[in-house]
């Protein structure tokens, strides 16, 4: 108030009206970028796939889209829920094909036929396990993620896919066996984005952790030929020293982990890697590596 009291009455007025209007343009602001994000962007989605020669049928407040021929995958569909994520994801994993560096890294050291084991970590609403289980038909493909809504929309993409030998399991990867919850504090907070913490005596609807380690012993496998990873931050704890995170990367042989620059921890995660016998490239926040030790 002293402040103002430096003010003649009508320039307090202009001040005062900058700040409701300054508050009012914020709103507008953040309300566009959620009607862009929910509305336009599907639109514009939809729009590009019809254009494509591809089709979208609406079931309710989700549609399924078919694609057909295309160039790496062939034929495949996939549902995405309209007013959220979906479509971002689909556009990143699927029509841009995020993992295709992963792929061309295996074929370059002809290990096609070997890949009988793929775990995919994060793997929000199966986007990923399509892209795998159709790029390596045969493998045995483990799809873990800890988000109920998500899950559920995973397991329905892959029924549609008709998909088979896949493994979808709701847990997360932590650094020991205790019950998760998880939470909506992560980047832009939407289905793409959600984390896991700790829960505390009075959580509900918690999920289980579980460490890499245990996940090999409890489905018997072998080695991960290849590990996708996108945990939300999660990664940090993972590849902690005092995890000893060498204990399950010598079993893993093709790896693409996203580190996420909030967890400032990707110099450390990556020495641990080069340490490892990892051959590295990099795209983006993503790392892809084949570990040297496994020839």
């Amino acid at each position: 108030m002293r402040v103002l009291a430096q003010f003649s009455a009508k320039e307090k007025l202009c001040i005062l009206s900058s700040a409701v209007l300054g508050r009012l343009v914020r709103s507008l602001s953040r309300l566009w970028t959620t009607i862009s994000a929910d509305y336009h962007e599907p639109k514009t989605f939809f729009t590009e796939l019809w254009a494509a020669g591809h089709n979208a049928k609406k079931i309710r407040d989700t549609n399924l889209v078919t694609i057909r021929g295309d160039a790496d995958l062939g034929d495949y569909c996939f549902l995405v829920r309209r007013q959220t994520s979906d479509v971002r994801a689909a556009q990143v994993v699927l029509m841009r094909k995020e993992y295709r560096p992963l792929i061309d890294l295996i074929s370059h050291h002809q290990q096609w036929e070997s890949i009988e084991y793929v775990v995919d970590v994060g793997a929000n609403v199966g986007y990923s396990t399509i892209f795998f289980k159709k790029i390596f038909p045969h493998t045995a493909c483990f799809a873990v993620e800890p988000d109920a809504g998500n899950y559920r929309a995973l397991l329905e993409n892959i029924r549609v896919n008709n998909l088979k030998n896949v493994f979808p399991v709701q847990a997360a990867f932590w650094t020991s066996a205790k019950r998760l919850v998880t939470i909506r504090s992560f980047r832009d907070a939407r289905d793409w984005s959600i984390s896991v913490a700790e829960a505390s005596n009075h959580s509900v609807n918690t999920v289980e952790g579980i460490t890499i380690g245990k996940f090999i012993e409890a489905h018997s496998l072998p080695r991960i030929d290849v590990l996708k990873m996108d945990i939300e931050g999660t990664e940090a704890l993972i590849f902690c020293p005092d995890e000893h995170p060498e204990q399950f990367l010598s079993k893993v042989r093709f790896l693409a982990l996203e580190i996420h620059e909030e967890t400032n921890c990707r110099e450390q995660i990556v020495e641990t890697l080069r340490e490892n016998g990892f051959a590295m490239s990099f795209q983006s926040e993503t790392v892809f590596g084949v570990n040297r030790k496994c020839w």
